[in-house]
């Protein structure tokens, strides 16, 4: 599989399956459409060996870098990374999962493969693209969301999940789901989360944009739009990766390149 693929696919996992886009009926739906090959089954079936028998060595030669973690997890980005945090993302209650998995029950869906129902993804060189969280690191998330939670400003509601945490060289600004809905909250420059923020506001739209990739938030504040481009795969270098649209009435009045942060 070409790199910017499997680029475009854990993205495509962290903002579609793991918000719950797609359900895994939905899923299954490709998956009656599409015969795989015993030839991709033997090479899916060689990496849940190596899983099954704890060959962490062989596991670690078998996972596309970076292997993206939920925010605020960090990613992982080598062989020597994933090697030391195997045990956390393959805890004995998610290895009982796939030992107790049917190779039968993998399954296709947008150009990759899949086992416990979409838990851990792969492409057709058996090579590890995605995987779910272990009840192990969802300890560690909720230790850090915690953390994170416990140094922000004391107004601030706590939130669902965490979509983007971004800065760039005039703001930092980050996007939560809320019980409220989507939310933004922006710090001026040389502003900590510590602070109070300069904006807050609630009841964001989320968008997808096509079939490609990228996701789209806009806020609104009177006659002013607060609109956050992910744009996974551009065609343009200049216009991938995330950006914050300012409208006045619908007309763009200044745009910011954004770093996205953990």
């Amino acid at each position: 599989m070409k790199k910017n693929s499997i680029q475009w696919f854990w993205k495509y996992y962290n903002k579609l399956f793991i918000s719950l886009i797609f359900s895994f009926n939905i899923l299954c739906s490709f998956a009656q459409n599409e015969k795989i090959s015993p030839s991709i089954i033997n090479k899916i079936t060689h990496t849940i060996n190596l899983i099954k028998g704890d060959s962490i060595t062989k596991l670690s030669e078998m996972v596309y870098y970076p292997l993206k973690r939920a925010n605020p997890l960090p990613d992982i980005f080598s062989e020597r990374e994933f090697i030391a945090s195997y045990h956390i993302l393959f805890d004995d209650e998610f290895k009982r999962k796939i030992l107790t998995d049917s190779i039968s029950d993998i399954f296709f869906a947008e150009g990759n493969y899949a086992i416990l129902n979409g838990e851990v993804w792969f492409d057709e060189n058996g090579i590890i693209i995605a995987m779910g969280s272990s009840t192990s690191e969802k300890k560690i998330q909720d230790a850090l969301t915690r953390k994170i939670f416990d140094s922000m400003y004391a107004w601030i509601k706590p939130w669902i999940r965490n979509c983007l945490v971004i800065k760039s060289d005039g703001f930092l600004a980050r996007v939560d789901e809320t019980e409220d809905g989507y939310r933004y909250i922006s710090w001026g420059k040389g502003k900590t989360i510590s602070e109070k923020p300069d904006i807050i506001l609630y009841k964001g739209d989320k968008d997808f944009m096509g079939t490609q990739g990228g996701v789209q938030y806009t806020f609104k504040n009177g006659d002013w739009s607060y609109v956050f481009v992910d744009d996974y795969l551009s065609e343009r270098p200049e216009t991938e990766g995330v950006h914050l649209l300012l409208l006045y009435k619908g007309k763009e009045k200044k745009s910011y390149k954004c770093e996205e942060l953990k």
